[in-house]
């Protein structure tokens, strides 16, 4: 699915609780990478997320780009943790891998976008992906 910006706000609403409800036969966990932008422009999602009660067991395992509003997210939400990327490592856009979905996320440049993939097989595949660089980074 492709989801341009004057739907975006609306459909990570929606989408949230179907997301969590995959993850649920898996580990819980949002994997990837997360661009500080995503926080800086839908922090107030990313707040009511962790306050739904279906996200009482949700972890979220990101790599980000360093950041304040990202250290303030980590702050208020216990099991949110990132991690940097390598120093010179730059990523523009997110990717998020939970449950059952792939999806990626551009919001650093306008028009904002969101792709979701919903494939057993390759999230699985990035979930593993990102377990494993998540395991062997400082």
């Amino acid at each position: 699915k492709f989801i341009e910006e004057e739907d975006l706000s609306d459909y990570l609403y929606k989408q949230h609780d179907i997301w969590v409800e995959s993850s649920e036969k898996y580990d819980n966990t949002w994997w990837g990478y997360h661009d500080s932008s995503v926080t800086k422009t839908y922090g107030n999602w990313i707040h009511w997320s962790w306050e739904r009660p279906i996200s009482k067991n949700v972890k979220v395992r990101f790599f980000s780009n360093e950041d304040d509003a990202e250290n303030t997210m980590n702050k208020a939400h216990n099991e949110r943790k990132t991690k940097p990327l390598p120093s010179g490592t730059e990523f523009d856009s997110s990717m998020w891998i939970i449950g059952d979905f792939t999806i990626m996320v551009q919001t650093r440049n306008r028009p904002h976008y969101l792709v979701e993939i919903h494939d057993q097989v390759f999230a699985r595949n990035q979930r593993e992906l990102f377990k494993g660089l998540w395991d062997s980074a400082k």
